[in-house]
């Protein structure tokens, strides 16, 4: 199978399962409110990381700063997210830290290097922990 699909169809299903985690959860009226158009980024997104991992060869460093910069236009721009603007200012090492996540797990688990990477790893999913349980908070 293709290095690319792979790593969209590897992307997806991530992308779903942490956009949903952090967003909304356990709200799904508030998910269902915001189709179909979510799955505009839900199918759109994972490409740009498959082009930018499989394609383009980003790795390390150039991956990284993709993916701060695309988080910060996907947040700031496109979804209005001005909570990174505001207090607490940690909210923006953790879109860094989410959006990490999504292209650094399907890249290494395809390329066999999760456990190489396991203090990067545990990081990004702790981050990815905390703002599952503030979001689960925030909204029962």
């Amino acid at each position: 199978m293709n290095r690319t699909l792979q790593y969209y169809l590897v992307s997806v299903p991530l992308l779903v399962i942490v956009d949903f985690t952090t967003t909304v959860f356990p709200d799904f009226a508030a998910w269902f409110s915001r189709m179909p158009a979510i799955w505009v980024f839900y199918l759109g997104f994972p490409v740009i990381n498959a082009l930018l991992v499989c394609r383009w060869k980003l790795d390390g460093k150039r991956l990284l700063a993709a993916s701060i910069l695309i988080g910060a236009f996907l947040e700031i721009v496109l979804f209005g997210n001005m909570l990174l603007f505001m207090y607490p200012i940690i909210l923006i090492p953790i879109m860094v830290a989410l959006y990490s996540l999504l292209a650094f797990t399907p890249k290494w688990a395809l390329e066999g290097k999760l456990r190489e990477n396991w203090k990067w790893l545990a990081v990004v999913w702790a981050a990815w922990a905390f703002t599952l349980v503030a979001t689960t908070a925030a909204n029962i």
